[in-house]
């Protein structure tokens, strides 16, 4: 997706029988993006060709996915900062608080990973610290992974970036020359995380979700609509 800097139109349509607003967001993406954030907002990029009709269908099918996917990821998450739990590779760890020194602010010791926390409450300082675990453990592979899909399929490597993502597992930009990943791929084995970084890198070819696209997908990646499923994908968006 590609937004272009013009700011945003505010919209309305009518989503079972209640009217809603969305921000519309001027893109040059050949397919329409809709985003739902957890206050339930919703923005939408589209290119200007399309029709506020399309865009509304495109809204209301999206909008209820989008937020059993939240309930089904909330269930699972990654992180959950409450309970004090994360999973790295599809094993589960727990969080616990040492005041013994580390030189990472964090050690794993089999399933639990001890770390440096001033306090315990500060969800923000402890989010912190995940990350840097996160840093340590599985941007690594991601990046070396992609880096060896990419000499496989004959394409350049881009610039990788790493975020806490709420509605895709990641996100090619061509224009920019970078993929940006979710760390929350980092909850789940590595031939699902692999079968990310092929979808991502075959947008490098095929900037859209046509038939052109899928069929370069499943020719690297023969088990794609299995392990999808597997992330609550569909390949249909």
């Amino acid at each position: 997706m590609d937004k272009l800097d013009i700011g945003y139109q505010v919209k309305y349509f009518y989503l079972d029988g209640k009217m809603t607003m969305y921000r519309l967001y001027q893109s040059r993406s050949w397919y329409i993006q809709v985003k739902v954030d957890r206050q339930a907002e919703i923005s939408v990029y589209a290119n200007k060709n399309f029709t506020d009709k399309e865009i509304e269908h495109q809204l209301t099918t999206t909008y209820k996915r989008v937020i059993l996917w939240y309930q089904k990821h909330n269930e699972r998450s990654l992180i959950n900062l409450e309970k004090n739990i994360i999973h790295i590779f599809n094993k589960k760890y727990v969080l616990k608080k040492t005041n013994k020194k580390l030189p990472k602010k964090f050690e794993i010791l089999g399933s639990n990973i001890y770390i440096n926390l001033k306090d315990e409450s500060d969800q923000k300082e402890k989010l912190e610290i995940v990350k840097t675990i996160y840093d340590d453990s599985i941007t690594n592979y991601i990046k070396n992974s992609t880096k060896t899909w990419a000499n496989k399929m004959g394409l350049p490597l881009y610039k990788i970036k790493f975020r806490w993502l709420v509605t895709m597992w990641g996100c090619c930009k061509n224009t920019k020359k970078e993929i940006l990943y979710a760390y929350q791929l980092g909850a789940y084995s590595k031939d699902v995380i692999d079968s990310v970084i092929v979808h991502e890198l075959c947008h490098i070819k095929f900037p859209h979700h046509q038939k052109t696209f899928w069929d370069e997908v499943y020719k690297w990646n023969p088990k794609n609509k299995e392990l999808s499923r597997i992330l609550n994908l569909v390949d249909d968006h």
